[in-house]
């Protein structure tokens, strides 16, 4: 069974990333996977905070590792202090292990690695790991 309101129109998805073509793809993909989700997309360390600090918080965070003014090891604490039962999962091109560790034993809820082989179809990846997460 699905978590009712969770599944659709009253879902707030912070997507985090510098990089406006990836965000764009990934909106469009979680947009058919949330049907009426409210994707908000962030492109910097500022707005990330901004978007943290409202009043409503998210009920899913995709957070790249890398991007203006975001110091992973650092920051990533603070995130998860912020949002303590908010599901964070790290979508990167990051490869350093140690860092990966770091955010995972600081709370990261996921790390997806974004250097998968191109042959594997993400849609279908993000697909079965969301539903194990809300299903």
């Amino acid at each position: 069974m699905c978590y009712g309101s969770i599944m659709g129109s009253e879902m707030k998805i912070l997507l985090v990333d510098d990089h406006p073509v990836f965000r764009s793809g990934m909106t469009v993909m979680l947009g058919k996977l949330f049907n009426g989700a409210e994707i908000i997309e962030v492109g910097d360390h500022p707005r990330l905070i901004e978007e943290i600090a409202s009043e409503q918080s998210p009920d899913l965070v995709l957070l790249d590792l890398v991007f203006p003014g975001f110091d992973p090891q650092r920051d990533f604490v603070a995130l998860r202090r912020r949002l303590p039962l908010t599901p964070i999962v790290a979508v990167s091109m990051v490869s350093d292990g140690t860092i990966v560790d770091d955010i995972m034993a600081a709370g990261a809820n996921g790390f997806v690695s974004r250097q998968r082989d191109r042959t594997t179809c993400p849609q279908h990846s993000w697909r079965s790991w969301m539903a194990t997460r809300w299903c």
